[in-house]
């Protein structure tokens, strides 16, 4: 399910401890994109919880693979840091999982996570995904 905003994680982890018998570790959680409205509640699922796993993109460990295809990009570390700021909630959980200890698995397309596997994206396509997006202009 979804992390929902920042603002409602309290509520988040309250319905996790309700309805699924109080887990003292969750294995996996999954940061499916990078919007407020499905990442911002899993901030306080990762301080609240003893997670094993946590499976998300974060866009800044390719820029070594992508700065080519960003015309106005001067430096790796311009483009590091331009991506960590288009993407503050993928950054929060970063440094909240690198505090904890959580390692940080990709979510690509045929990743087993558990019993379920990973339809999408390829790596290529999110490659394409960074670079077009609105919050780069690649």
């Amino acid at each position: 399910m979804d992390g929902g905003f920042q603002e409602t994680g309290d509520h988040f982890v309250e319905h996790i401890r309700t309805y699924y018998e109080n887990p003292s570790i969750i294995y996996s959680v999954v940061a499916t994109h990078p919007d407020g409205d499905h990442l911002g509640g899993l901030r306080t699922v990762l301080e609240e919880f003893q997670i094993r796993e946590l499976w998300m993109l974060r866009p800044w460990t390719y820029a070594q693979e992508i700065i080519h295809r960003f015309k106005n990009v001067a430096s790796l570390d311009y483009l590091i840091r331009a991506l960590k700021d288009a993407y503050p909630n993928v950054l929060a959980l970063e440094e909240i999982a690198n505090r904890k200890g959580i390692p940080i698995r990709e979510p690509f397309q045929g990743a087993a996570i558990g019993a379920f596997r990973v339809m999408a994206p390829t790596k290529s396509r999110y490659f394409d995904l960074i670079v077009n997006s609105d919050r780069t202009r690649g």
